[in-house]
């Protein structure tokens, strides 16, 4: 079972996106062509295996990378994402044309491992670091950010900024061209819909002495 925190569902138009891009690099130009030459009638019926201790995340992209090869092939489940799982343990069952099982199942179990090896990864800082909570930086896979940082949540952590939209955020490049007073008066101008946060790597050099005031600037990271 799992115990990380309730998991936001990642928008499906991001997993079709992120689905139809990675099955354009296997598929573009002319298909599969070792699956071509299986019989057409061939079924198969294949089940997803642990072969490591982790935390499953990504059921979603592989349902719908099974989806948009063959609507035909099934996918039931016998875990969720966030689950931790053991050696040797089913995670699930796929039933379909074997040669569109075939032609789907190396995207999908990209998506399956990558996604699960973050949230294992992620288990374990967070159950390192409890009761404190870890948090994520936009530092991801250019493409695949959604996808990451529900990996993490899976993982027990907590997400940081999603982009740069989100709020103000003083780096240590922000506060050197400006000044942390003058990024300050200017963040608070922008008004308490830009929440605004600072960061700077450990370093003591920015700190100012606290001046009560409508100030958006809500933490430090």
């Amino acid at each position: 079972m799992s115990d990380a925190p309730a998991l936001a569902p990642v928008p499906a138009f991001t997993i079709r996106a992120a689905v139809t891009l990675a099955l354009a690099e296997d598929l573009t130009p002319l298909g599969d062509l070792s699956a071509a030459l299986l019989p057409p009638e061939a079924r198969a019926e294949a089940q997803f295996v642990v072969r490591t201790a982790g935390v499953i995340a990504g059921t979603a992209c592989v349902d719908e990378t099974f989806a948009q090869v063959d609507p035909a092939i099934a996918c039931t489940w016998a875990v969720a994402d966030g689950d931790r799982v053991e050696p040797r343990a089913v995670l699930g069952t796929v039933t379909g044309p074997l040669a569109s099982v075939l032609t789907a199942e190396r995207t999908a179990l990209n998506f399956l491992g990558h996604l699960s090896g973050i949230a294992t990864r992620t288990r374990a800082f967070a159950d390192a670091a409890a009761p404190l909570r870890v948090w994520d930086t936009r530092k991801t896979t250019p493409g695949l950010r959604s996808l990451e940082k529900a990996a993490v949540r899976a993982g027990g952590a907590r997400n940081h900024r999603g982009n740069l939209s989100d709020w103000v955020m003083f780096k240590d490049n922000h506060l050197t061209a400006l000044g942390i007073d003058e990024a300050v008066r200017r963040a608070r101008t922008c008004g308490p819909a830009a929440p605004s946060t600072s960061s700077a790597s450990g370093s003591t050099r920015w700190c100012r002495p606290w001046r009560p005031g409508p100030t958006p600037c809500c933490s430090t990271t």
